[in-house]
């Protein structure tokens, strides 16, 4: 069963943070008074704007289930706050696939205790699950060596 939580994460861990200090910059330009930085006020708005948007895709991505599945070695993990600042709580997995070079996905450190409650091991073949958008994780199953 696919769990969602990590998109969830990106979206109160992340987004609504940025919202909340997008309308706080709005609120300190004050852009009810006759003189204001207008410079400001549109960035502000902007990044509400924009925040607020990457919401309603996030909640689409766990509608629409465009889900990836890959197979393969499991190389490392790393903590990463690129993805999704300015939390850094998110870290990423990486997979080596014979055929392909390493391919990363992620998964915020709260989500990861439900979705893959071991500790992954180095060397042993694992199945991601993933949003093909996000990269985010959202299943992992250890597949037996034959």
């Amino acid at each position: 069963m696919n769990d969602f939580s990590g998109i969830y994460y990106r979206i109160y861990g992340s987004c609504i943070p940025l919202i909340l200090l997008g309308l706080v910059l709005l609120v300190i330009d004050k852009p009810w008074k006759k003189r204001f930085k207008s410079i400001s006020f549109w960035v502000a708005l902007f990044l509400v704007v924009f925040e607020i948007a990457t919401v309603f895709v996030l909640i689409g991505r766990t509608t629409k289930l465009d889900i990836g599945c890959h197979e393969g070695e499991f190389v490392r993990e790393n903590r990463t706050d690129r993805v999704a600042p300015p939390l850094p709580f998110t870290s990423e997995y990486v997979l080596q696939n014979g055929n392909d070079r390493n391919k990363v996905f992620y998964l915020d450190s709260f989500s990861s205790k439900k979705i893959m409650p071991d500790k992954m091991e180095k060397g042993k073949i694992y199945r991601f699950y993933y949003d093909k958008l996000t990269k985010i994780i959202v299943r992992v199953e250890e597949v037996e060596n034959e």
